[in-house]
C-alpha cells in the first residue's frame, strides 16, 4: 500500500471547521441553562432540524431566551448578569483569537481556497455578531424588562437565528418559512411548520450532507489517500444515495399527506353517516306526506267535481264566476231545499279541495327541501368516502414506495467486504455485523458500532470510530491510522495502528506472532481510563497519555 500516502490526522476543509463552530440564538432556549462559574456557550439555531416528540414551550418567547443563560424559576441577580456579561467579554475574546489562526491557516492556502475561505469567514464573523447581539440582548432585558427591550430581544433572537440559517442554506428559505422555523425552534412546536416546508427541510439537510461527504472525497483525494478513479466511483455511489434518499423523502412526504387526507376524510364519513340517514328518514317521511296530500287532494277534487255537477251538470270548477252562481243559488228564497243543499255542498267541496291544495303544495315543497338536504349530504359522503378510497390507494403506493425507497437505501449502505474497486465510505457495522477489509483495500470513517471490523494483510482502515463494544481485528501486515477507541477494543495482531485515540472505556492489545512480525503501535493517544496491553512480540512508540 506504499501507494498512497496516509492520513495522520483527519483533515477537515475550512468550510466544515467553520460550520461546525456556528451555533447561535434561539433553539439555546431550552438546553443551555446558565449556571454559575459554568461556561456560557451559544445555542444551534440555525441547526434547523425538524423534531418529533418534543415537549411544547408554552412561554413567552421573552422569558424562553432568558431561561437560555438564566436559571428557569429563579430570580435572576445582580450577580448572575455580572457574570454573564463577563462571559460574554470571554466569548469575545476567544473569537478574536479564533479568527486570528483561521486567518493564519487561510494564508497558506491557494489563491482559489483563499478567496472562498475568506468569504466564508465573513459569514462565520457575521453571525457570530448576531448571536453576541441576541445575548446581550438578553442581559438588557434582566437588567429591565421593558417594552422595548422585550422587542429588542425578540428581534435580535430572529435576526441571530435568520444569520445561522442563512449561513447554513443561503437562499434556500423565504423571510416566510425562515420566520415559522425559527417559531418552531422556540418552542419546540411543530405544528406551525407546513408539511411542504418540512419536507425541503429534510432535503436541503441531507444535500448538506452529501455535499459535506463529497468534500471530505476531494480532500482525500488531494491528500493522496484515494485515486481518482475512487473518487468518481464513490461520487457515484453517493449521487445514486442522494437519488434514493429524495426518493424516500419524496415518498415519505405522499405517505404523510395520504394518512393526513385518510385520517380525515374518515372523521367526515363518520360524522356525515348519522347526518345522511337522519336525512334520509326526514325525505322518507316528507315523501310518505307528500303521497297521502296528492292522494287527498285528488279525492277531494273528485268530491268536488261531483259535488258541482249535482247543482248543474254543466258545471264544473273552471265555469266562470261559480263560487256567485253556488251564491246566488244558496241566498235565492226560490231556490228548491235540495239544490240549496247541493249549493252548499259543492261550496264545500271546493274550500276543502282548496285547502287539500294547499297541504299537498306544502308537502311538496318539504319534500323538495329534504331531497335537496339528503342529496347534499349524499354528495358530501359520497365525496368523503372517495377521498378515503383515494387516499387508502395513495397510502398503498407510497408505502410501497417508502419501504422500496428504504430498502434500497439499506442495500447501498449493507456493510460488505471491501474491494480494491471503490472503498468502503462511512459505513456504520452495527451488533452482530462483521466487515473484512480485504487484502490491498481500505475502508473510510467506518462506525464500528458494536460489530466488528477485521483487517486483512495489506488492507487499510482510516478514521474507524469504535463505539458499543465494537471490536477491530488487525491482522499480521494489516494497517490503522486515526482509529477513535470511545467504547470497545482494537486488537492489533501483527498490524500496525498509527495515531490511535484510546477513550476512557477503549482498549488496544498489541500481540504479535514473532520477532520479525510484531505487532506496532504509533503515536497512541490513551485517556484516562483507557487501556494498552502490550502482549508478546509488539512494539509501542510515542505513546501519549
Amino acid at each position: 500500500m506504499g501507494h498512497r500516502n496516509t492520513l495522520k490526522t483527519r483533515l477537515l476543509p475550512l468550510s466544515i471547521l467553520v460550520s461546525s463552530l456556528i451555533s447561535g440564538g434561539a433553539i439555546a432556549a431550552s438546553t443551555s441553562t446558565f449556571i454559575p462559574g459554568a461556561t456560557l456557550g451559544m445555542g444551534n439555531a440555525g441547526s434547523f432540524i425538524v423534531t418529533t416528540n418534543t415537549v411544547v414551550n408554552t412561554k413567552a418567547p421573552e422569558d424562553i431566551l432568558l431561561e437560555s443563560i438564566f436559571p428557569e424559576g429563579q430570580t435572576i441577580t445582580p450577580e448572575m448578569i455580572t457574570q454573564v456579561e463577563s462571559q460574554i467579554t470571554t466569548m469575545q475574546q476567544d473569537h478574536q483569537q479564533q479568527i486570528k489562526d483561521y486567518e493564519t491557516n487561510i494564508a497558506a492556502l491557494a489563491p482559489a481556497q483563499q478567496k472562498q475561505a475568506n468569504k466564508e469567514l465573513d459569514s462565520f464573523k457575521g453571525v457570530f455578531e448576531k448571536n453576541i447581539a441576541q445575548l446581550e440582548a438578553v442581559v438588557a432585558y434582566a437588567k429591565d424588562k421593558t417594552e422595548d427591550n422585550k422587542n429588542k430581544l425578540n428581534a435580535a433572537a430572529k435576526d441571530a437565528f435568520t444569520a445561522s440559517l442563512n449561513n447554513k442554506a443561503p437562499g434556500q428559505f423565504t423571510a416566510e418559512e425562515a420566520n415559522s422555523l425559527f417559531t418552531a425552534s422556540l418552542t419546540n412546536d411543530n405544528s406551525t411548520i407546513s408539511p411542504e416546508l418540512e419536507q425541503k427541510v429534510t432535503v436541503i439537510k441531507q444535500q448538506q450532507t452529501s455535499q459535506n461527504t463529497l468534500t471530505k472525497v476531494q480532500n482525500y483525494l488531494t491528500q493522496g489517500v484515494i485515486s481518482q478513479e475512487q473518487k468518481e466511483k464513490l461520487a457515484a455511489y453517493f449521487a445514486d444515495k442522494q437519488v434514493k434518499f429524495n426518493e424516500l423523502a419524496v415518498a415519505e412526504q405522499a405517505h404523510k399527506k395520504a394518512e393526513e387526507a385518510e385520517k380525515k376524510a374518515s372523521v367526515d364519513v363518520v360524522r356525515l353517516t348519522p347526518q345522511l340517514k337522519f336525512n334520509q328518514a326526514k325525505l322518507k317521511l316528507a315523501e310518505k306526506e307528500k303521497t297521502q296530500a296528492e292522494d287527498n287532494l285528488k279525492q277531494l277534487d273528485t268530491e268536488k267535481t261531483t259535488a258541482i255537477k249535482a247543482v248543474n251538470v254543466a258545471w264544473d270548477d273552471k265555469t266562470p264566476d261559480l263560487d256567485n252562481e253556488l251564491q246566488k243559488l244558496i241566498d235565492d228564497p226560490n231556490t228548491p231545499v235540495d239544490k240549496k243543499t247541493k249549493a252548499e255542498d259543492a261550496q264545500k267541496a271546493i274550500k276543502d279541495a282548496a285547502a287539500a291544495k294547499l297541504l299537498a303544495d306544502a308537502a311538496t315543497k318539504k319534500h323538495q327541501s329534504a331531497d335537496v338536504a339528503f342529496n347534499d349530504i349524499e354528495l358530501k359522503v359520497t365525496a368523503a368516502n372517495k377521498i378515503k378510497t383515494d387516499a387508502a390507494d395513495k397510502l398503498a403506493t407510497s408505502t410501497t414506495e417508502m419501504h422500496n425507497a428504504t430498502a434500497e437505501l439499506a442495500n447501498l449502505e449493507k456493510v460488505t467486504t471491501t474491494t480494491i474497486d471503490i472503498p468502503a465510505f462511512e459505513q456504520r457495522i452495527a451488533r452482530t455485523e462483521q466487515q473484512t477489509v480485504a487484502t490491498g483495500t481500505f475502508a473510510l470513517d467506518t462506525q464500528v458500532s458494536g460489530g466488528t471490523q477485521n483487517v486483512e494483510k495489506d488492507g487499510e482502515i482510516i478514521g474507524s470510530i469504535v463505539s458499543e463494544d465494537g471490536t477491530v481485528k488487525l491482522a499480521l501486515g494489516a494497517l490503522a491510522n486515526s482509529t477513535v477507541i470511545t467504547k470497545g477494543i482494537m486488537e492489533n495482531n501483527g498490524g500496525t495502528d498509527k495515531n490511535t485515540n484510546v477513550g476512557a472505556k477503549g482498549q488496544l492489545s498489541l500481540k504479535g506472532i514473532s520477532e520479525t512480525e510484531r505487532a506496532k503501535s504509533e503515536g497512541a493517544v490513551i485517556a484516562k481510563g483507557g487501556k494498552v496491553t502490550a502482549g508478546e512480540y509488539s512494539y509501542i512508540n510515542e505513546l501519549y497519555q
